[in-house]
């Protein structure tokens, strides 16, 4: 999974390059949501709520509730202006993104130093390890990331207790994903 540091690299670099609103919120939307790629591609303007994003006819047809940060919701309301529809565009804002526009803006993550394993799904990776070592439980990450049984999601409570060990600096998620959790 990916740490805070290499987080904060991957943002400065998507910050200061061509198309940084769009981008931030794609990678963004993997890290922060745990989306997987046809759900960013296919996102519609009338799926954002207030914190929560409804992904609809996903993986086996299926749809779900997300949380979304308020940071990020921010965020995509800003790039999309007044505009309605998909939410993700093209250079030219006239078609929507495809797998060769998220491949490409990893391809580009992929030549920052110390990035070369950077992919789409290790950002989901990181939300479902992040998000049980900060204190989610497995039904509800089961829920937030459309699986029908726990089987893949024990994965994701080795590679937790492996951070516990080793201590990297795991990528932090948003407190939206731990409203009962107390404040120090």
């Amino acid at each position: 999974p990916l740490t805070k540091d290499d987080v904060a690299v991957i943002d400065q670099y998507i910050i200061n390059s061509e198309l940084a609103l769009r981008n931030y919120c794609i990678f963004h939307l993997f890290l922060d949501c745990g989306l997987r790629r046809q759900e960013v591609i296919n996102l519609k303007t009338d799926c954002i709520g207030k914190n929560t994003l409804t992904i609809k006819n996903s993986k086996n047809n299926k749809s779900r509730i997300v949380l979304i940060p308020e940071f990020l919701r921010l965020s995509i309301n800003n790039y999309l202006g007044k505009r309605t529809g998909i939410v993700f565009l093209n250079r030219y804002e006239q078609e929507p993104v495809t797998e060769n526009t998220i491949k490409k803006l990893f391809a580009n993550i992929q030549n920052l130093p110390g990035m070369e394993r950077v992919h789409a799904h290790l950002l989901r990776h990181t939300f479902a390890t992040s998000y049980l070592y900060y204190g989610g439980n497995m039904e509800m990450l089961r829920l937030l990331m459309g699986h029908s049984s726990y089987t893949i999601l024990q994965n994701y409570v080795h590679l937790a207790a492996q951070e516990e060990l080793i201590g990297s600096g795991l990528y932090e998620l948003d407190e939206i994903f731990f409203k009962n959790r107390r404040k120090n």
